[in-house]
């Protein structure tokens, strides 16, 4: 980046100027200033606006994806620990239980196994693959959307230039401008190159978005797909054995015998309420 923007690449051992800085901040302030109270020509670039436009409609898609994957994961936590608690909480209340006690020390396991074993590696590997990969799409559209706001700086100072150097040219003083003439021409020079440079570069960084705004996100779709599967595949694994389990003559019988038991003595708690009333 060159010093008209008043900004230098990170890294590169330089630090910025700061008079230079506020004579730009100054310079672009004046300038657009000028813009609202003469007819101060500005540059327009219908295509960029066009493009532009698409951007920010992806943006906003991109910043609602990386805000979704990361809920998502927190909902998954959230379904293990919450099934872990109730299976805590149901363990207790059949302590006393001795006929399907064994139903509730088996679901609390399956949601220990989802817990301590499936939950883990697979979180790891989410955090990393959809994630992070969801983060790299939103770390690149930050980067254009950086570049735009440059971008505007630089209309800034070239409009800012062309305004000055025409300035110059219908003065009826322009006979004695010259040097002052040719100074704001080479700025002019110089500002016209580093804004029609990023112009193009970014016209076609934001087409490219656009277009390949699916293509980004292939990589932790598939992630996501893998992670899902194996998530509800080992936890179903689980819980079909508890299925099973639970469907034995046994349980069956106790269920119903127990449901019979406490029928009678609800019966029965009736007719003393009603004969002592």
């Amino acid at each position: 980046m060159s010093d008209s923007d008043g900004e230098q690449p990170a890294g590169d051992g330089k630090k910025k100027d700061f008079m230079y800085k506020v004579k730009a901040f100054k310079r672009r302030t004046m300038h657009a200033v000028a813009k609202t109270v003469s007819k101060v020509e500005v540059t327009k670039d219908e295509e960029y606006a066009v493009v532009h436009d698409k951007f920010l409609d992806v943006d906003a898609r991109v910043q609602r994806i990386h805000k979704s994957v990361s809920d998502y994961r927190a909902a998954l936590q959230n379904l293990a620990t919450c099934g872990a608690a109730l299976a805590d909480d149901l363990l207790m209340v059949y302590e006393t239980d001795d006929t399907l006690h064994p139903l509730a020390v088996a679901f609390k396991d399956a949601h220990d196994t989802l817990n301590e074993k499936v939950l883990p590696p697979l979180d790891s590997n989410y955090q990393r693959e959809v994630l992070e990969g969801a983060g790299k799409v939103t770390d690149r559209f930050q980067h254009i959307k950086d570049d735009d706001a440059r971008r505007s700086r630089y209309i800034s100072d070239y409009d800012h230039y062309r305004h000055k150097y025409s300035t110059l040219q219908q003065s009826p003083k322009k006979e004695k401008l010259g040097e002052s003439i040719r100074e704001c021409e080479v700025k002019l020079n110089g500002a016209s190159e580093k804004y029609h440079t990023m112009n193009e570069r970014l016209t076609a960084r934001l087409r490219t978005a656009d277009k390949h705004k699916g293509t980004m996100f292939h990589e932790p779709l598939m992630a996501l797909i893998r992670s899902e599967q194996a998530f509800f595949s080992q936890g179903c694994n689980e819980f079909d054995k508890l299925l099973q389990a639970s469907l034995e003559k046994k349980y069956k019988q106790a269920v119903q015998g127990s449901a019979e038991e406490l029928a009678r003595e609800d019966a029965a708690a009736k007719v003393l309420h009603g004969s002592g009333g």
